[in-house]
């Protein structure tokens, strides 16, 4: 018994400790009067590393999501080219600094509220979208080069679906999201993808009416009060992807 203990107690102090650690990255996007700019910070430990910008101009930007693995940090935000006119737009961290944005080209007209996820070494993206009429969840995949053709994850139906939630748990891919069911949202989860030979494709309900809004966020001074925040958060077991708010408002 002393033996395995002794021996846990190496495993402990010399293991890095990072295995034990909670990784989270952290976007958002900050506006004046004359520009919006895309910011990103990640914490390991205690420690968050000064804030980044991402991208910025004088056109709307907002609800930017990351995702980050295999030593690679995407971020994708929505752009707004006036009503019914929105563009998803991403850009990566290569070295030290972030690439020039480009366009993710899809053929609708308004797009919200996108979530990315890193699943089978691949970017994975998750939006709500719409032509006119309610919105659904979409998802397109990036090879290293181009976004697959976005296609829907669930089945047709004459009620919005919002706000998109991927989580990898267990070698599962799987999405979470917001139906509205007459009276009010409830979360819907598809899971998509699995690295095991077990069929994964089954559709599940939960009421979350009573649910309320998110917490305010434990971050430095500097990230205090800036409003919508998504986390994108890795541990041993599981990545998942997080809305927050860094704010008492």
């Amino acid at each position: 018994m002393k033996k395995v203990f002794f021996l846990f107690v190496l495993w402990f102090f010399f293991v890095p400790q990072s295995v034990f650690s909670e990784e989270i990255d952290l976007t958002w996007m900050e506006a004046n009067s004359e520009e919006t700019i895309i910011y990103y910070s990640s914490k390991t430990g205690n420690t968050w590393t000064p804030k980044e910008v991402v991208a910025k101009g004088y056109k709307f930007m907002f609800t930017p999501a990351v995702a980050s693995g295999n030593e690679r940090i995407m971020v994708v935000w929505v752009e707004s080219n006036g009503p019914r006119n929105h563009k998803i737009f991403f850009s990566e961290k290569i070295s030290d600094s972030w690439s020039n944005p480009k366009e993710i080209s899809t053929s609708f007209q308004e797009v919200s509220a996108p979530a990315l996820i890193i699943y089978n070494h691949k970017f994975h993206l998750f939006f709500a979208a719409n032509n006119g009429d309610n919105d659904d969840i979409y998802m397109s995949s990036y090879d290293n080069t181009y976004w697959s053709v976005p296609k829907r994850i669930h089945a047709g139906n004459s009620v919005p679906d919002i706000l998109p939630q991927p989580e990898v748990s267990n070698g599962i891919l799987s999405v979470m999201w917001q139906s509205y069911n007459g009276s009010n949202y409830i979360t819907m989860e598809q899971e998509l993808l699995t690295t095991s030979k077990t069929s994964a494709n089954r559709l599940k309900r939960k009421n979350i009416s009573k649910n309320k809004n998110p917490s305010p966020e434990d971050l430095p001074e500097e990230f205090q009060g800036i409003g919508r925040v998504q986390k994108y958060i890795k541990t041993n077991s599981k990545t998942s992807v997080k809305l927050s708010y860094a704010t008492d408002q």
